[in-house]
């Protein structure tokens, strides 16, 4: 703010703003307040949705105790089976107990992303102050390692587990060709097994110099289907109990999809079952302005960057691009909010399903409209992307 202000009292007119919508974009960066994540996301994004404390790292030991003295006692098929069921069920279990007393707090799965991207992009920043860019050579070797022998570790882990399952069932192969093959295929795999571990483990120290190796991972763990299904499950458990109301920042799309899904919800069951592909429709609404929200900030950080260039010639197709997007970001979030206010009316009694029905093919026009201009500038970037075909030059 003081630097802008510096800039409007120069002396040189050259020095200061070319415009009043130059001076208003640059005011307009300068005063924007970065939100602070929620304690209960921060709580969640590093320590309470993670499986990595000392606990963790001891459960698998223990597991693998028990799951032998199980195949001593009985057989060695249920000693794999209590093995494959601890280290699924269990971390699982671990992961609908986390979404459940998070939904209780008033948050919702879609809150996860904003807050992962945050804390990637903090850690990022961190490390950029003195971690090297580039990986160095002895990182790309045991990538190289781990890349190689992992997926022939897995094949090696299932042909053990197909003799094990021969050993169960009646297999006409003979005992002493059992053993041998055993015997070759579990050398095999606890060969390629430690060397994939004993390559994985310093190459992800070392890439955790760069990168914030623990977060990306469990960012996608919870926004894949892992976290889908447990929040899913959790939401179940929850019901139709109280919950917190979770005072965070959310972009508008986010915050409407969501108010309008607990709406949807809350409709008797006809109703619902009427309006079948309402929240399939929010979810494409909401996903397309996103995306839209994403291009914007991209020209709007560009434009920043320019400075006062941003108002010269070159600039103004990206000045057109960008409220071209702004335009079509409005119409997207405008027709979430409609779904959300007839929603409320069906609530009231003041309105129709018809109505609704109406205004749902008008955002699926909206939604077809934002999805064929994102095409368009996907296509856009690849035809300028490098490296592309080279026109040859006509004769």
């Amino acid at each position: 703010m003081a630097l802008i202000i510096d800039r409007c009292l120069a002396k040189e007119p050259d020095h200061r703003p070319a415009s009043a919508d130059i001076l208003a974009e640059q005011l307009g960066v300068a005063i924007e307040q970065r939100k602070d994540v929620p304690a209960g996301l921060r709580a969640f994004v590093k320590r309470n949705g993670r499986l990595d404390g000392g606990s963790s790292l001891l459960y698998p030991v223990f597991l693998l105790a028990g799951s032998v003295g199980v195949s001593s006692m009985y057989d060695a098929w249920i000693g794999w089976a209590v093995f494959i069921t601890g280290m699924t069920a269990a971390p699982f279990s671990y992961f609908v107990h986390a979404a459940r007393r998070y939904l209780m707090l008033g948050f919702a799965h879609d809150d996860l992303g904003p807050a992962y991207r945050n804390e990637i992009e903090n850690s990022r920043e961190e490390l950029a102050v003195v971690a090297q860019r580039e990986p160095s050579v002895v990182e790309r070797i045991l990538r190289r390692i781990t890349i190689t022998t992992l997926p022939l570790s897995l094949v090696a882990l299932v042909a053990l587990v197909a003799l094990v399952a021969m050993s169960v069932v009646k297999s006409p192969v003979s005992p002493s060709t059992w053993r041998s093959m055993w015997t070759v295929v579990s050398t095999t795999w606890f060969i390629l097994g430690s060397t994939t571990l004993l390559a994985a483990m310093p190459y992800v120290l070392l890439l955790q110099r760069r990168r914030d190796v623990d977060t990306e991972f469990w960012h996608k763990v919870w926004m894949g289907r892992i976290g889908k299904w447990a929040f899913g499950i959790a939401r179940k458990l929850v019901g139709t109990r109280t919950v917190g109301s979770a005072i965070t920042h959310r972009a508008t799309e986010l915050s409407l999809g969501m108010a309008a899904e607990q709406l949807f919800d809350a409709l008797p069951r006809e109703t619902r079952q009427a309006l079948g592909d309402l929240p399939a429709v929010l979810k494409r609404l909401q996903g397309d302005a996103q995306t839209l929200r994403k291009h914007h900030d991209g020209l709007q950080d560009a434009i920043n960057d320019a400075g006062d260039r941003a108002s010269l010639p070159e600039y103004a197709e990206v000045r057109a691009t960008r409220d071209e997007i702004k335009t079509k970001l409005g119409d997207a979030v405008g027709a979430m909010e409609t779904i959300r206010l007839n929603l409320l009316r069906l609530h009231a009694g003041s309105g129709t399903v018809e109505g609704l029905t109406t205004h749902i093919g008008l955002a699926l026009e909206v939604s077809g409209e934002v999805e064929r201009l994102i095409a368009a500038k996907a296509d856009v970037e690849r035809g300028l992307s490098f490296p592309r075909e080279i026109a040859t030059t006509p004769a």
